[in-house]
Parts: C-alpha cells; sequence; structure tokens
C-alpha cells in the first residue's frame, strides 16, 4: 500500500530532517527552499564561503547577491552580510530560492544525447553515464546533463515527477568525471522509496579506481573520520576530530606501470557516503586516483579525467521488491589506461593470490554483495520523510553488459534488457 506521505510531504515549512540541500516547496511562501544542518567544522567561516559549499550548483557571486536579499536564514534569522562569520550557536542555513528561475527553466530542454541504458522497466531507468557528464541541469552546466537525455525519451518521466526542481527523478549524483552506473526514477513512489534505501544505506555501489602507486596490502578497510580540511576548506580530509565517520573498503585487482611510473586497479567498496569520500582516503594511504587534480598531488603522468568509475550498483527494487543488480562496462579512456599496463615483478608475486572473482578481461563474475542483507521484512509504507538527493562520493558507477535480477543471472549476450537511446 503506497501512503499518503509518499507523495505528499509539502504541508508548509520541510521538515528539519531534510539536510541535504534537496529543492522543497513551501506551500504557504510558494517559493522553494534549501535547508543544511551544519557542524562545528563550519565555525569561523565566512557565510558566502558556506553557502557555496552547501550549495554546489550555484556559484559565489550567486550565492552574495542571495545573501544581500536577504534569501539565506541562519537558524530563524535572516542574515544579509556575506562576510558574516558563522558562529557556534548557528546550526541551520536555510537557502530561499524563488519558483521561476528561468536559467534553471532554460535548462530543463530534452537533447538528443546518446545514452547506453542498462536497464528499464515502468519504474526506473540504469544508465552508464560516460565521463564529462553533469547529471542535472545547474549553474554553469544548463545544456548537455544526463537529464537533458533523458528528457528527450518520449514518455519516459510520469506526470507525478516535478521538472520545475531541475532534477526529474534524480536521487543520487556521480561527478562530472566520474563514469558508471546512476539510476533514475520515472514515478514519485519509486524516486520517495529509492531516496529512502539510498538515506538507509541500503544501496550496495563498487567502484573501479586506477590508483598511483602499489599498495602494501592486497584487502584493507579504512575507517576514519572525515571532515573540512583545516586549511583548504573547499578540500575535505582525514581528521582527529570534528568529522564524520567514513568507510571504505579495497581489493586489489591488478599492478603495472605506465612509462616506468607504478600504478594499481582497485575494487573499492563504501559503507558511507561522505564528500570525496574515496578520493580522500585513497590519498591519505598515498594510493591517490591517476588523474585527480584535487587530491592526487603532482603525478607524472596526464590522464583526461579522474580515473574512477562507478562498476556495480545493488539495490532491492522499490516498487516489486526483487533483488537488482547491475555493472557498467568500462568507457573507452578507462579501458585504454589499463590497456597501457605494463606488467611488473610485483604484480607477477601477486597473481597467485589474485582475486577470483576476475577472469583475465577483469569482468566481475562472482560475489553477491547483498548476500547477507535481510529484505524480506523490509517496510516501505512507513511514514515517508523527505530523505533528498545521494551525494555519491564523487559519482560513481558499475558497469554495463548484463544485470541480474533476484539469483537469476542473464547473459551478457542477450541485448533484450539492453536498450542504447540515439
Amino acid at each position: 500500500m503506497t501512503t499518503e506521505n509518499e507523495l505528499n510531504n509539502n504541508s508548509g515549512i520541510v521538515p528539519d530532517n531534510n539536510i541535504n540541500g534537496n529543492f522543497d516547496l513551501n506551500n504557504e511562501t510558494g517559493e522553494y527552499e534549501m535547508r543544511y544542518k551544519i557542524g562545528e567544522e563550519f565555525n569561523g567561516m565566512r557565510l558566502d564561503l558556506a553557502v557555496v559549499e552547501l550549495v554546489k550548483d550555484y556559484s559565489r557571486s550567486w550565492v552574495q547577491k542571495a545573501i544581500k536579499n536577504g534569501r539565506v536564514i541562519l537558524n530563524n534569522r535572516v542574515e544579509k552580510s556575506p562576510k558574516f562569520k558563522i558562529t557556534s550557536g548557528i546550526n541551520l542555513i536555510t537557502v530561499v530560492l524563488t519558483d521561476n528561475n528561468t536559467e534553471l527553466q532554460k535548462g530543463m530542454q530534452p537533447e538528443n544525447i546518446p545514452l547506453e541504458v542498462i536497464f528499464e522497466d515502468e519504474h526506473l531507468i540504469v544508465i552508464n553515464k560516460p565521463p564529462a557528464m553533469v547529471v542535472h541541469p545547474a549553474a554553469g552546466n544548463y545544456s548537455g546533463t544526463l537529464v537533458n537525455g533523458l528528457l528527450n525519451i518520449d514518455g519516459l518521466f510520469s506526470p507525478d515527477i516535478s521538472l520545475s526542481e531541475g532534477r526529474p527523478g534524480i536521487v543520487h549524483r556521480l561527478d562530472k568525471d566520474t563514469s558508471g552506473c546512476i539510476v533514475v526514477a520515472k514515478n514519485a513512489i519509486c524516486q520517495a522509496r529509492l531516496m529512502k534505501l539510498f538515506a538507509e544505506r541500503r544501496v550496495k555501489k563498487a567502484y573501479a579506481a586506477v590508483v598511483c602507486n602499489w599498495p602494501h596490502l592486497i584487502r584493507e578497510e579504512l575507517r576514519t573520520l572525515i571532515g573540512r580540511h583545516p586549511v583548504s576548506r573547499k578540500k575535505m580530509a582525514v581528521v582527529d576530530r570534528n568529522g564524520k565517520e567514513a568507510i571504505t573498503e579495497y581489493e586489489l585487482l591488478q599492478t603495472g606501470k605506465i612509462d616506468e611510473v607504478p600504478f594499481s586497479l582497485l575494487k573499492v567498496k563504501i559503507k558511507t557516503g561522505r564528500t570525496h569520500q574515496i578520493r580522500v582516503h585513497l590519498s591519505s594511504k598515498n594510493l591517490p586516483i591517476a588523474g585527480d587534480e584535487i587530491y592526487g598531488g603532482k603525478q607524472k603522468i596526464e590522464f583526461p579525467r579522474q580515473m574512477l568509475h562507478a562498476w556495480r550498483l545493488e539495490f532491492l527494487h522499490p516498487i516489486t521488491g526483487r533483488k537488482m543488480r547491475f555493472r557498467a562496462d568500462f568507457p573507452e579512456d578507462f579501458q585504454n589506461v589499463l590497456d597501457s599496463f605494463k606488467e611488473s615483478e610485483y604484480y607477477n608475486e601477486l597473481e597467485k593470490v589474485h582475486s577470483p572473482l576476475y577472469d583475465d578481461q577483469l569482468r566481475y563474475i562472482g560475489d553477491d554483495m547483498l548476500e547477507n542483507e535481510d529484505f524480506s521484512t523490509y517496510d516501505f509504507d512507513d511514514d515517508y520523510q523527505d530523505y533528498g538527493i545521494y551525494d555519491d562520493d564523487e559519482d560513481q558507477n558499475p558497469t554495463s553488459d548484463n544485470y541480474d535480477v533476484d539469483n537469476e543471472d542473464f547473459d551478457g549476450d542477450n541485448n533484450s534488457y539492453v536498450r542504447s537511446v540515439d
């Protein structure tokens, strides 16, 4: 049974538990609001810089104008000075938007963008997002996005999906330079339930990452606090306090050299979804992602982008209850990097303990990541709360030549479940 609360959560001011910055309509004013709960790591920051960090889709000039126009609220008080320093008593920032964001509406146009569809049914669609593609229209990127391409598919979204917010069906995001699996809801019920799965960490994700250097361990769990960098406030870092717990696991799949420079291919799983989690954790172990311009330091080899790919995505179908498993093929630039690996003595020594879950082509052929999850008593019809859009560590995804439903393994050569949109 679908509860009314799953579809209608717009009674007046949005609840305080909406801390993710998703657009929410205030029916009393007719305006959209984004709310963010903040911690001690923001103490002492200028208000405009803090809002820029929170509202990632808008420029600093836009934020400063919004502050001066009284559209930023600290707790329950309007603050009109961009230079205002945040103090310890402030724990909630609200940014008020107008309903007629003309630039955003200009960006909500269908565009003929080829999309690789891994799976599609009447409720959701799973896409293998290419690198260099933004997920949805936002400041500085009003065309060429995944949403623009989806809008070009006739009848994809049901009438109950709102287009005015610029993010129809979007429940999680991938960074522009991260390729891989992303799931998009086609109707409001599916969108609400997918958001709940992400918020409760019931969506399993595995990524492929090309990193600099060779790890000392074949497998390792990284469990630290991640918070704001103490000097560069736009970066995240492993911290001793004033951070949030972050858990990352990696497994070594392959080592090699490019022009005598050592690199490795890792499979990475995240159990939490902190900002830049994978990039921060791997960099802290002297394994920065190849091509990462923020956390990668000075690298001897140039790469077209950060070599991070959302490889596998697994979740319980929010409508049918069936277990869904998807994987996304490596894009050409990622595969070219792997093809350029030269075998090393280090790799040969590891070969005898190389993961049995991968064949010579590095295609995933085993391991059910949901094996220990018990969904038998899971109830989607609890009172729905707005969980908002889930920000993956970077934007990472799985691979594409097949997907599994329940425990049936579909042949990767069977294209009846794969549709390309030209």
